[in-house]
């Protein structure tokens, strides 16, 4: 698990370069991204649409790492010498010709998180990589929560119904539903990658 201090990218729903499953793709490893939570008052977590993870990577041999990087679903940055398109592209080398890259993708595993999975780890995004690998991610507002009575909290800090806000050294989120008149909290937010089955 990664500790308090770090930060990352689901794909609920397809990467728009490419509609196809994980697992139609040939051998490209894919990681997830799981997470884990205590939760009082909420009946589900989900990622935004088209949320904007923040990662830390390395390039998979244990090479230095780049923190705070962006992966965006939505760019389709094209690859050289090639037809395909990447949501992050990155040379670990300015003299290297080979290009290092992230597709979120969807997949069969990833899944929202319930109330019934308080306290358990869930995958909650997929990402494709070629050259790289994720190492951390750097939690921020990429989630969205629906209360026990049923509203859907996932608008900015300062609107009406913020969703769940975290930060370094800050792994806990509450809020309150209003209309339930019932407290909300996500408490000891943790994550880990592993590579995909």
């Amino acid at each position: 698990p990664v500790k308090e201090g770090d930060r990352l990218l689901p794909a609920v729903g397809p990467s728009p370069t490419d509609k196809r499953l994980a697992s139609d793709r040939t051998a490209m490893p894919v990681f997830l991204l799981l997470v884990k939570a205590n939760l009082e008052g909420i009946a589900s977590i989900s990622v935004k649409e088209n949320n904007v993870w923040c990662i830390d990577a390395n390039d998979g041999t244990g090479g230095p790492v780049r923190e705070a990087i962006t992966v965006d679903p939505n760019d389709e940055l094209e690859l050289e010498g090639s037809r395909g398109t990447a949501n992050f592209i990155i040379r670990w080398d300015k003299k290297s010709k080979s290009q290092s890259y992230i597709n979120v993708i969807r997949h069969p595993d990833v899944r929202d998180m319930t109330a019934d999975d308080s306290g358990q780890w869930v995958p909650m995004l997929a990402l494709e990589c070629r050259g790289i690998e994720p190492v951390n991610w750097r939690p921020t507002t990429d989630l969205s929560c629906v209360s026990v009575g049923g509203t859907t909290f996932d608008g900015p800090p300062d609107g009406d119904r913020p969703g769940p806000e975290f930060s370094p050294g800050e792994m806990d989120w509450a809020g309150f539903d209003e209309e339930a008149g019932e407290a909300m909290a996500i408490m000891g937010l943790e994550w880990e990658w592993r590579p995909a089955p």
